[in-house]
């Protein structure tokens, strides 16, 4: 059914279940609870997933939606649960602007979804990344600098997926992990590889470095891998296609 409209939706799902018609797609309770910001919050954290901070049960009127505003922090997101496309969304950076911006959301979700149910979690401004550190101290980690071909990138992801890796670092040059051809080599690999692009390779590497973390670096003049003691642990830096590693 493509994206949006019947895709995400339940009954449809159930109905061709009931039919005995083959839906590719989830199963009707797994929409259902995806559909649901509510719910899909509650059954992530049952899961011990990370979730925002915020109060994920409906909230009755504005004067709670600002108690609890106030409660996680300013700002925050009021949200509907059935919300979607940007519809049913508000942010709050002050008491007025919660109790505005509750009923705002609510009437849009009402008329938009039909569902006026709203919950709030915390706005997070200027989120970043945070990469692995332990990890990066405590097994081996791939370094992907400047990596721009697609297929290589894929394929470099299903690798390190055989061999246990787990953690891979990009500079900001290597092709998008999300391009099709890059997640058709990784042949399921994606899903099991975490792949972190960074600003500053350069200076993560450096700083690891004086940590004590091995840095190992693939270099056509370099010693040959197989008479090399490897530690359990460390970097390894693999450059460009053309280039190899960059200077810095």
């Amino acid at each position: 059914p493509g994206y949006g409209f019947l895709s995400e939706n339940e009954a449809f799902a159930k109905r061709c279940e009931e039919e005995g018609i083959a839906f590719i797609g989830p199963k009707a309770h797994s929409i259902a609870a995806m559909g649901d910001k509510i719910a899909s919050k509650k059954l992530a954290n049952e899961a011990k997933v990370n979730t925002i901070p915020g109060y994920n049960d409906p909230i009755a009127g504005p004067e709670q939606a600002v108690e609890i505003a106030k409660g996680i922090g300013y700002p925050v997101m009021i949200k509907a649960s059935a919300g979607g496309g940007g519809k049913g969304l508000r942010v709050a950076f002050n008491d007025k602007e919660a109790f505005e911006g509750f009923a705002s959301c609510q009437n849009e979700a009402r008329n938009s979804f039909g569902d006026d149910r709203i919950f709030i979690e915390k706005f997070v401004e200027q989120p970043r990344h945070t990469l692995p550190t332990k990890a990066l101290q405590s097994s081996l980690t791939l370094a992907l600098d400047g990596v721009q071909n697609p297929g290589n990138l894929g394929t470099i992801v299903r690798l390190a997926d055989w061999f246990g890796v787990e953690d891979i670092l990009c500079s900001k040059e290597c092709a998008d992990i999300y391009n099709p051809k890059v997640v058709q080599a990784t042949m399921g690999a994606l899903l099991r590889v975490r792949v972190h692009y960074v600003d500053n390779l350069a200076q993560i590497l450096s700083s690891a470095a004086n940590n004590g973390t091995p840095i190992y670096g693939t270099l056509l003049d370099g010693n040959n891998i197989y008479s090399e003691k490897l530690s359990n642990r460390g970097i390894i830096v693999m450059g460009n296609e053309g280039q190899g590693v960059s200077e810095e």
